[in-house]
């Protein structure tokens, strides 16, 4: 029953988000490679580990907030299902053994990014998510560190393209979430973000507005000036598309959850489209 618990609080349901750590395996042509893919897939159980552990302590710091949402309140801390003091030591111990492997079976850099997101989240769950507009940009910086994790781990470069588009993207999905909280919550936002006193439909409609557009240019840079094969502009009809369901889902749908975009056919099958069509050119 405890290690359920604590499973479900590290939140296995956002793991998804550290396969941005695979971009420097496929965009480095070796997705082929078996050695590079054992210690790219390692960084990302570590990487899962690790972000999974921050969950817990972020759980810790917003118990009494969490207790008021209406969703958050049943997770395992808030609603007093995991005690706090357990959640936190196991939290501890799996932080020192993912930097313990990371350091021994993969390599300094590695875990000095690892290192250097752990404390960047942790800072954020502590106050940088208080401060309006930081708290998305911090969320665009654990992205951008994810991707730096995957080019360290198998010592192969990315291009600054490539990691600016990472970034604004997810400033995308962070101004989405945003959306997606305030849908749920309606007029109780400011109880359990404080930033929400400056974000409102029409702040954040500009903020997703203005980053899509800036999605678009940076994916469109980095297809033009950092690919010799002119095909793979066939790519980005399909990140348009994602934007905008994105955005319809976001505002017309009403959605309450950000994850359930991954729940919606068309945005799905329009990354794997995306996926398969950007493979088959690059390989």
């Amino acid at each position: 029953m405890f290690l359920f618990q604590l499973v479900k609080s590290m939140r296995p349901k956002q793991w998804y988000k550290n396969f941005v750590i695979y971009a420097g395996l496929v965009f480095s042509l070796n997705l082929f490679n078996f050695d590079k893919i054992l210690i790219t897939s390692l960084g990302f159980i570590l990487f899962c580990m690790i972000s999974g552990s921050v969950y817990v302590i972020n759980d810790i710091i917003d118990c009494e907030k969490d207790k008021k949402h209406p969703r958050k309140k049943k997770r395992p801390i808030a609603s007093g299902k995991l005690n706090k003091k357990i959640a936190l030591f196991s939290s501890i111990l799996i932080l020192i053994l993912s930097f313990f492997i990371a350091y021994t079976y993969i390599n300094v850099n590695f875990f000095l990014v690892g290192l250097t997101y752990l404390i960047l989240i942790v800072t954020y769950s502590l106050f940088l998510k208080k401060i309006v507009f930081i708290d998305i940009l911090i969320l665009g910086v654990g992205f951008v560190l994810r991707a730096l994790a995957g080019t360290t781990a198998i010592d192969v470069p990315m291009s600054e393209w490539l990691f600016l588009t990472i970034f604004v993207l997810a400033l995308f999905l962070a101004a989405i979430k945003r959306v997606a909280e305030f849908n749920s919550m309606g007029k109780k936002t400011k109880e359990h973000r404080s930033v929400f006193e400056v974000y409102d439909q029409n702040t954040l409609g500009f903020l997703i507005s203005t980053i899509s557009s800036t999605v678009i240019i940076c994916y469109s840079m980095y297809v033009i000036l950092e690919n010799t094969n002119i095909l793979f502009m066939l790519t980005i009809p399909f990140v348009i598309f994602g934007i905008f369901r994105a955005y319809y889902l976001a505002y017309s749908k009403k959605m309450e959850n950000a994850e359930l975009f991954f729940r919606d056919k068309q945005f799905v099958i329009n990354m794997l489209l995306w996926a398969l069509v950007a493979i088959w050119v690059i390989y």
